[in-house]
């Protein structure tokens, strides 16, 4: 009797040092994906600020040197210099250009920090119904799936925002570039939740049962491919700029 006692005693040790074990993995996987996004978008936030300053320079170079150049040379040049100007204005829209297309891909790294709010929220939610020593009560993981739809929800509002964005950068992407990124974003629109099993986990829950494994496994499945499509969002591609004309004021 003591010996099956003893026994019991140390698988249940060994199956609360393995759910441990999971947690600590997975909260590490969390920290990891949280600083790689940070890092993501600190990069690209310095990237796009050096671009801009770049570009304002050089506009702001080139406007000089028209002016320099109209005082100088007098009338005898002003056509010269009206090709100059036409040529600052384009550039002058490149800039507004370049801040259209930093403003998007900030929003595709939204999509991906709030997908990852989702799966956090999953996450802890399918540990708290598989994990019978777990501390946390029944309404501690019902709370976490409202969570879950709230944070769907949310992400599906940023990918409204992203598709809108995208649609100001059309006139200086290339047709291909466009078309794909559009599909993704309409692909990942489409694609939702299973809230039919997320509505039944909840009764399940509510009557003290606990969740089919298939309902699990399916909503895992979604997740996953979710995940993977916003990961696999490609990056835009411009058209050629028309470079500014030099041969006027040499």
């Amino acid at each position: 009797m003591e010996d099956d006692h003893s026994k019991e005693m140390d698988r249940l040790r060994s199956q609360a040092a393995k759910v441990q074990s999971e947690k600590e993995t997975f909260d590490r996987k969390r920290r990891e994906t949280l600083e790689k996004h940070k890092k993501e978008l600190d990069e690209l936030e310095k990237k796009n600020k050096k671009e801009e300053d770049d570009l304002r320079e050089q506009n702001m170079n080139l406007w000089n040197k028209n002016l320099d150049q109209q005082i100088a040379l007098g009338n005898e040049l002003n056509n010269k210099y009206t090709e100059i100007s036409n040529q600052n204005s384009r550039l002058q829209i490149k800039i507004g250009q370049e801040e259209d297309i930093r403003v998007f891909k900030i929003k595709l790294l939204d999509v991906s920090k709030v997908w990852t709010d989702v799966k956090v929220n999953y996450q802890d939610y399918l540990r708290n119904t598989l994990d019978e020593h777990s501390n946390s009560n029944k309404s501690d993981v019902l709370k976490e799936i409202d969570t879950l739809i709230y944070n769907k929800e949310k992400l599906n509002e940023v990918l409204i925002t992203a598709k809108k964005l995208l649609g100001k950068c059309q006139k200086f992407t290339t047709s291909d570039s466009f078309k794909v990124i559009n599909d993704s974003l309409t692909e990942l629109m489409r694609f939702k939740f299973e809230d039919d099993i997320l509505i039944e986990l909840k009764t399940i829950i509510k009557k003290n049962g606990s969740a089919e494994q298939s309902f699990l496994t399916k909503m895992d499945e979604t997740i996953d491919k979710y995940n993977e499509m916003v990961n696999e969002l490609p990056g835009l591609q411009l058209k050629s700029v028309e470079p500014i004309h030099q041969a006027a004021i040499q």
